[in-house]
């Protein structure tokens, strides 16, 4: 038995990929009509709004924006059965794992963050394929290889790909450039067209597309930014190094600059 501590687009997904596999699930949310929901869809055995709820759980997954799992996580620790394996699917992990070592936790620990998700919010958002053959990032924070096994396991019960790797840090690392930097630049992007005057229904898909994570659930994205805050403020640095780089060759019409630096990136995103 699972015990999902918000059921959100997330935690609800996840449930519902892993509900028809006979996982048992215990859904923890504070608003009653998610609740409601998450049992009328079949996605949850039980619903409940107390923490105290994880206590009967195999494994616990949190899935509540970053502060908010910071701030639950001592009252969880000391709830959770000996044994029971935590789960997180935080977007950020150093300040999670920091978090979990103060609580004096002995309970096994693997961190998820799976790659995948839209800009739309709550159980209403939720998907049973949300996790379809997308890469989830796996850290195994206090666990032996075979409880590891048994994350990435549920991984690919809910559809996607167990990628494992080293350190929260390099974790942080690479997600400020890849997820928070493209969320700081969508809302950029719409505050220049704000303060510009620019006429938005003359927007093309070009914009749509570089803006769309601005439609994000608020919170979330606040939270993963200022937890990762350091991390996101040097990669905005590089990105406003480059800028000044392309910027460069087309106030001094460097025909050949501006073509090399397009070619390179189309080279980079090619890789992908």
């Amino acid at each position: 038995m699972i015990a999902i501590v918000g059921f959100g687009q997330m935690g609800a997904s996840l449930a519902a990929a892993w509900r028809p596999r006979g996982i048992r699930i215990v859904a923890i949310d504070l608003r009653p009509d998610v609740r409601r929901e998450a049992l009328e869809r079949g996605w949850a055995d039980v619903a409940s709004d107390r923490l105290e709820s994880c206590a009967e759980a195999d494994a616990v997954l949190l899935a509540v924006p970053v502060r908010t799992c910071i701030g639950i996580l001592p009252e969880v620790a000391s709830t959770m059965s000996p044994g029971a394996l935590l789960l997180d699917v935080a977007s950020t992990k150093g300040a999670v794992l920091e978090a979990w070592r103060s609580c004096g936790s002995r309970s096994p620990y693997v961190s998820l963050h799976p790659l995948a998700g839209n800009e739309g919010a709550g159980i209403a958002s939720a998907s049973p394929s949300l996790f379809r053959d997308a890469p989830c990032l796996v850290l195994p924070v206090e666990a032996s290889g075979a409880v590891v096994g048994e994350a990435e396991d549920l991984v690919r019960t809910a559809g996607a790909r167990p990628i494992r790797i080293e350190s929260a840090a390099k974790h942080d690392s690479a997600v400020a450039v890849t997820i928070h930097l493209p969320h700081a630049l969508a809302y950029a992007l719409t505050q220049v067209a704000r303060e510009s005057g620019t006429d938005l229904s003359l927007a093309g898909r070009s914009f749509r597309d570089s803006t769309r994570v601005a439609l994000s659930d608020v919170t979330m994205v606040r939270d993963f930014l200022l937890t990762n805050g350091e991390a996101t403020a040097a990669a905005i640095d590089r990105l406003i190094a480059q800028l000044g780089r392309l910027r460069e060759s087309l106030t001094s019409g460097d025909e050949d600059s501006l073509s090399r630096l397009m070619e390179e990136s189309k080279e980079i995103r090619r890789a992908l």
